[in-house]
């Protein structure tokens, strides 16, 4: 999901996310404690700031539900927001259905983040959503690391 508001002040704020909303008919709170205890991915730049949840930020994160049934978010994360070039698009699923190739981009910026000498991260084309891309094509995205020495790019 998305950080759709933050109000650092009062210390609440919303997300937006398309599977929650679909489930549950809206956006999902972020309540104060949950968001003194957001875990923030490593930065991509050298910075003096402190890390603090802001708007627009990539969040993964698990529901709970309110005492009324509305939903909560917890155990909130923030996902790095990469740049890179593509370096081989995805390929189209086929018209009989057989999987689509997984596309590469490349970015200097992984590297920093997942450490592990990374520069490429396998895109597939149901991460891509509706967009289709082609070599050289600059592109902004986020990271889901596989655990393993494989990192795949997600919607960003």
């Amino acid at each position: 999901g998305t950080v759709k508001s933050f109000n650092e002040s009062k210390g609440f704020g919303f997300i937006a996310c398309e599977a929650t909303a679909a489930k549950f008919g809206r956006d999902v709170y972020i309540g104060k404690a949950e968001a003194q205890q957001v875990q923030f991915a490593p930065p991509v730049k050298e910075t003096s700031k402190p890390q603090v949840l802001a708007e627009e930020d990539f969040l993964c994160f698990s529901v709970k539900l309110s005492a009324e049934g509305y939903p909560q978010a917890r155990n909130m994360r923030v996902v790095a927001k990469l740049q890179g070039t593509v370096a081989e698009p995805p390929g189209e699923i086929g018209e009989y259905g057989e999987e689509a190739s997984d596309g590469r981009i490349v970015s200097d910026e992984l590297a920093v983040v997942c450490g592990r000498g990374m520069r490429e991260a396998l895109v597939k084309r149901a991460n891509c959503g509706c967009a289709r891309f082609a070599a050289g094509d600059r592109v902004h995205f986020c990271v889901l690391d596989g655990g393993d020495s494989s990192v795949e790019a997600g919607q960003g």
